[in-house]
């Protein structure tokens, strides 16, 4: 049998739903939890807790950055929260050229 591993999406937060299994977002790292692992992401209006496990990847990061996360999508009751795989600095990310991209790309021109 082989697996195979699912692309990660690239969404707004506020795009992101309960049917969505990976996705990849631009956020701020608002806070983290050093022994939790457990923190909180901000795109725009929206915040979602995340939750990293893996130490390679919590160790850079720094709150009142900017990142590109990757993630699972972990589905609940009253919303989502993301399981982070990888995340990448992204403080020099041109916010306004993001934004068109994202628009392109949803029009798949």
């Amino acid at each position: 049998m082989k697996y195979k591993l699912l692309p990660y999406i690239e969404k707004k937060l506020k795009d992101v739903n309960k049917e969505d299994k990976y996705v990849s977002v631009v956020a701020l790292l608002l806070d983290l939890d050093a022994e939790s692992g457990i923190g909180t992401i901000k795109d725009g209006d929206e915040e979602v807790v995340i939750i990293i496990s893996k130490k390679s990847v919590f160790s850079k990061l720094f709150p009142n950055k900017k990142y590109l996360f990757y993630g699972m999508v972990m589905p609940f009751e009253n919303g989502f929260e993301l399981k982070i795989e990888n995340a990448s600095e992204m403080d020099n990310l041109d916010e306004d050229l993001y934004e068109k991209y994202l628009t392109l790309k949803k029009q798949k021109i």
